[in-house]
């Protein structure tokens, strides 16, 4: 980005469901997808966007851990926009 241009914030709102680290971590690389193409700069999902909300005692398997760092670990081969 060039001094002077402006930084275009992309805030989504999405619907996870909780546990379907599959479906959310497809359902925000393709939301993503669609942002960048109309030219964000930075991408804002909510919190607990990749293992959905309410997790509640669904983090402490050590299953579903795995599944939500393997989603992260794709999520922060993005390049050439910021994802939080």
């Amino acid at each position: 980005m060039n001094a002077g241009s402006l930084l275009r914030v992309t805030i989504v709102q999405s619907g996870s469901c909780s546990e379907d680290v599959a479906a959310n971590t497809t359902a925000l690389l393709e939301t993503f997808r669609e942002e960048a193409a109309k030219g964000a700069d930075l991408v804002l999902f909510p919190e607990l966007a990749v293992s959905g909300y309410p997790p509640e005692d669904l983090l402490l398997r050590a299953c579903v851990g795995m599944r939500i760092e393997a989603a992260l670990a794709g999520l922060r081969e993005i390049q050439g926009i910021d994802v939080v």
